[in-house]
């Protein structure tokens, strides 16, 4: 039997290769038996040889026809010698086909083996199970190479509006454009507040038209501040900017304007929001009156604090003034009766109003005033002051003159101090919830330096896709482009088709394979 008539097909299912090894068996035992018998002729054989050869020795004298028996013999005797040769090579020949069905037969057993195997339930689980684990460590794998990616796109994205607002988008202006950047990334690093909100800040501040110089100190101690009062990021970016630009002596003091206004809002009834919109009432008033910005605070603590709301304060104060103004002016009664009142001759009041001692004025007004008790109104009446809105408001400020002057007094002091802020934020930045925070923002923006290489040739590279994008749909709205779309429309359906129907094949086969499984599994 030669080795090409017992070739095996592998793809065969179970049954078949059970059934191919046991033909194969029978095969190989028909020829262990065949190669019995040969070796039995051949024994035979070599008995018969010995024999002749036997006789030839003893029989010495040999006559005629004994020669002709002779030679008789001696064709049987290659005769049988050429027989000998032939079985030897049948003999051999079963012996290789021997071989390479045993060969085939192991090959069989093995790979029915691993059929089997494949099939257990066992496996296939723990290839579904290495399976899901591969696909989490490729994700966090994925995560891990994207989270500095993406970081980096959101400060980038944020700090754009800095530069939008800042006019910062000129080259020339590259080094004031970084110095910004690393100033306000150290604010992300040393406070808990997060890159929106600085941004935010930063952003503000151009549109409020704070000098590029100084940006980051505003923008540290309005986060600053907004984290210690009940104002937002917002409001008190507004507040600082809009009195920035009122009061005149400001001038950038952010740190000592807001340790102003948090003393005042401490030791009062008033919140800081209610202290700053009083502030932004009167502060162009009293900046024409020459009040200082912590005089503007303490005042706008103390109106906040007896419950006068802030578009009723600037127009008291605008006409308190105002009729002080005039007085000054045209002299005469009116100004005799404020000189008595703030304790000062008709010439000494004319020469301080106007001044740095104006707030000093309104001060002794508000004492003298209290010192009229009944006639207190009656006196606010003689001097013009007439308005149903100012009088109540007037009493008041005069009922709690030392309270008035209290205020005052406490918002030059910090507001010359500028600790206040610091101070107030360091309470609530030294809670176990700031830090962490703050630890989280270090991550944030470490992980924004790990990526900033990478943003500029992402940046390129998606405007590169953008361009071929635009480049394409130009295309496609030319004639030709049409039929291109028309093409690529029909491609991506016949892949749809051929594709589904692979999968439908593909299920039909899966449960054929199960019923297989379970018809084996059930004659076992």
């Amino acid at each position: 039997m030669a080795a090409d008539d017992i070739s095996v097909d592998f793809s065969t299912n179970a049954e078949q290769i059970e059934s191919k090894v046991k033909k194969l068996s029978k095969s190989l035992k028909g020829l262990e038996t065949a190669n019995k018998k040969a070796e039995s002729k051949t024994g035979a054989n070599k008995a018969r040889i010995a024999a002749i050869n036997k006789e030839l020795a003893a029989d010495k004298k040999l006559t005629k026809s004994r020669q002709k028996n002779i030679e008789k013999l001696k064709q049987e005797r290659a005769a049988l010698q050429r027989s000998n040769g032939g079985l030897k090579s049948q003999t051999q020949i079963r012996n290789r086909n021997t071989q390479a069905i045993g060969k085939q037969i192991s090959s069989l057993k093995a790979y029915n083996t691993a059929v089997q195997n494949v099939s257990q339930p066992r496996l296939r689980y723990a290839l579904y199970d290495l399976s899901n684990n591969l696909r989490r460590v490729a994700l966090a794998s994925a995560a891990v190479a994207a989270a500095p990616v993406g970081v980096a796109i959101a400060y980038e994205r944020a700090f754009a509006n800095v530069i939008r607002t800042n006019e910062l988008a000129k080259d020339d202006t590259e080094d004031t454009r970084d110095a910004l950047l690393s100033s306000l990334k150290d604010i992300a690093q040393a406070t808990p507040i997060s890159w929106e909100e600085i941004t935010e800040i930063a952003t503000l501040a151009g549109q409020l038209g704070i000098g590029i110089d100084l940006i980051d100190g505003f923008t540290e101690n309005v986060a600053k501040f907004a984290a210690t009062t009940d104002l937002t990021v917002d409001a008190a970016s507004t507040a600082f900017g809009r009195l920035n630009q009122l009061i005149d002596g400001v001038d950038g003091q952010f740190e000592e304007l807001g340790s102003a206004i948090l003393a005042v809002g401490v030791d009062s009834v008033a919140t800081e929001s209610q202290i700053v919109n009083v502030a932004t009432n009167i502060a162009s008033m009293g900046n024409l009156a020459q009040l200082s910005a912590a005089d503007i605070v303490g005042l706008s603590g103390s109106m906040a604090s007896l419950g006068i709301r802030p578009e009723l304060a600037r127009g008291n104060i605008t006409r308190f003034f105002s009729r002080i103004g005039r007085a000054v002016a045209e002299g005469g009664f009116k100004l005799e009766e404020f000189s008595r009142l703030s304790g000062r001759s008709a010439e000494q009041f004319t020469n301080e109003w106007g001044t740095s001692q104006s707030i000093e004025i309104v001060l002794d007004f508000f004492d003298g005033l209290s010192q009229q008790a009944g006639d207190a109104e009656r006196t606010l009446r003689d001097l013009g002051i007439t308005s149903v809105r100012d009088i109540p408001a007037l009493l008041r400020l005069a009922q709690s003159s030392d309270e008035v002057r209290r205020l005052v007094g406490l918002s030059n002091d910090e507001f010359v101090r500028g600790q206040k802020i610091q101070e107030q934020y360091a309470i609530i930045a030294g809670t176990t919830a700031e830090e962490l925070r703050r630890l989280g923002q270090n991550f944030q923006t470490l992980l924004a330096a790990l990526g900033a290489g990478s943003v500029e040739g992402f940046g390129d590279f998606f405007a590169a896709i953008s361009n071929v994008v635009a480049g394409i749909t130009d295309l496609l709205s030319t004639d030709v482009g049409k039929y291109f779309g028309l093409a690529a429309i029909g491609a991506a359906a016949f892949v749809a088709v051929i594709t589904g129907l692979g999968a439908l094949l593909a299920i039909v086969f899966a449960g054929f394979s199960a019923l297989v499984l379970i018809s084996q599994t059930l004659r076992c």
